[in-house]
């Protein structure tokens, strides 16, 4: 006697055995689970059990069904403006290295051209992909040494708006405080040192000096000091406290820039020649003299802001005279 209906039939050759066992009592019904539903709720169950990292990679209309989202939705959310915000600085950057960018004039050393606080529009591909800055041309810079703080947490170069005054090949030189390009006079009320930068000078013979400092290099690398042509013993500190007569002549890649308000601008001029000992400082007082190409970040090609002073920003040679405006 077969109990419980079960059948036992040998499957022929080839055949897969498939049994199947009626046990339920009569009168009861039990309901069958469609294989694709159960595939469903296997595979919710697994989503379930995601881990936090890997859930941070899943798109959000996907993420947004599962329960580690409602757990943990504070997180997502933050994460969603972290890189939200990384996404948005890493965009500035590359259209302002590449591209274009805006910027702002800090302090009056580009008078009567630029004006403290306008907003400029500056353009970087130029410089970057096209023809290397021009004498005369406006530009954005960077000096040796000078950063400063960006969202007060990143240290970036501080940006500086000078004129390109002298590019490679041309001459320049200081004679008594005076600078000159190609022996055009660049500040001619510099003469004897009148409102001369801002180092305070040394004492000589009961006189204080500033202006009139020349020195000789011999083949060991060796300096001599004169002062109005007799020798003087100097420091290092000394020497940096006097302005020195130079003479030298731009090389490959380098400028001389300077602000259109010769008597009001710390720039190129800041520098006592190729010979002498440089320190270059995050203030003021640092040296600057001749840039290289990539110390220049872009072209200033507009006045965008306020809107009643917009014009364009030409270059202008002419500048190279210190009465060219007379």
């Amino acid at each position: 006697m077969k109990d419980n209906n079960i059948n036992d039939v040998k499957p022929e050759q080839g055949e897969e055995t498939k049994q199947t066992v009626d046990v339920q009592p009569e009168g009861i019904q039990i309901e069958e689970v469609p294989a694709k539903e159960t595939q469903q709720a296997a595979s919710q169950a697994g989503q379930a059990q995601i881990g936090l990292l890997q859930a941070m990679f899943i798109k959000k209309k996907v993420l947004k069904t599962l329960p580690i989202y409602k757990q943990h939705k504070v997180l997502f959310e933050i994460k969603d403006w972290v890189s939200s915000i990384i996404f948005a600085l890493i965009a500035v950057y590359i259209i302002k290295t590449f591209l274009v960018w805006p910027i702002a004039v800090s302090g009056n050393s580009m008078n009567p051209t630029l004006a403290d606080k306008e907003r400029l529009l500056v353009t970087s591909y130029d410089v970057r992909f096209g023809s290397s800055p021009k004498k005369g041309d406006a530009v954005i810079c960077h000096y040796p040494g000078r950063t400063t703080k960006w969202l007060g947490i990143f240290t970036v170069k501080t940006d500086f708006v000078k004129r390109v005054m002298a590019v490679e090949g041309d001459t320049v030189k200081r004679v008594n405080g005076v600078t000159y390009v190609n022996d055009f006079a660049l500040d001619p009320q510099h003469e004897n040192g009148r409102g001369l930068g801002s180092r305070s000078g040394i004492r000589i013979g009961g006189t204080l000096a500033r202006v009139g400092f020349t020195y000789t290099k011999d083949v060991e690398g060796n300096l001599t000091y004169y002062y109005k042509g007799n020798e003087v013993n100097l420091t290092d500190e000394e020497t940096r406290e006097v302005y020195f007569d130079y003479e030298y002549t731009l090389g490959k890649g380098e400028y001389f820039v300077i602000g259109d308000n010769r008597y009001n601008s710390h720039d190129s001029r800041e520098w006592n020649g190729p010979d002498l000992p440089i320190l270059y400082t995050n203030d003021v007082s640092g040296d600057v003299g001749p840039i290289d190409k990539s110390m220049i970040s872009g072209r200033v090609r507009r006045v965008l802001l306020p809107f009643k002073n917009g014009r364009v920003v030409e270059n202008d040679p002419t500048y190279l005279y210190e009465d060219h405006k007379n």
